[in-house]
């Protein structure tokens, strides 16, 4: 069963799609949460374990959002090569003397996945990824989703 903890609906069942569909396609049986688990936000434990029994699933994909993060990386002026006498410093020197340094921010997004075994109720597999958000939210998560389950493929878990 793939779970994705949002409050955003549309989100969440694009990305449990899409999930579900690749795990498929590496000849996992996956079903997505929110077909057994209609409604949006928390729901007791008593609601999940009842659906989880009702999938037959053996294991439980958990990701959740855990922070995003705003990044900054200046890039100044190089200090260039080395130079040999006052005529070769002086034509290095106009190279850049006055270009301000360039400044690039950007957000960083950080997810946690968890792999659950759902017949005992324990971690089996974990991984936290670091991506860029795109301005394409299905192009994202399709990303997202093979980093996630090539790394599940590498660990031999399916």
């Amino acid at each position: 069963m793939v779970i994705y903890v949002t409050r955003q609906a549309g989100i969440r069942r694009t990305f449990e799609d899409q999930v579900t569909r690749d795990l498929e396609a590496k000849g996992v049986r996956a079903v997505a949460s929110y077909t057994l688990i209609p409604e949006d936000g928390e729901v007791p434990k008593e609601r999940l374990v009842e659906a989880v029994k009702e999938s037959g699933v053996q294991g439980v994909l958990v990701t959740r959002l855990v922070k995003v993060e705003t990044e900054t990386q200046v890039y100044a002026t190089p200090y260039g090569p080395p130079y040999y006498g006052f005529y070769g410093y002086y034509s290095w020197a106009w190279v850049g003397l006055y270009d301000a340094p360039l400044i690039y921010t950007y957000n960083v997004v950080i997810a946690e996945t968890n792999l659950f075994d759902a017949a005992s109720d324990t971690l089996i597999w974990s991984g936290t990824t670091e991506t860029f958000p795109s301005g394409n939210v299905r192009k994202g998560i399709a990303a997202f989703a093979t980093v996630i389950i090539n790394a599940l493929a590498g660990s031999h878990i399916i």
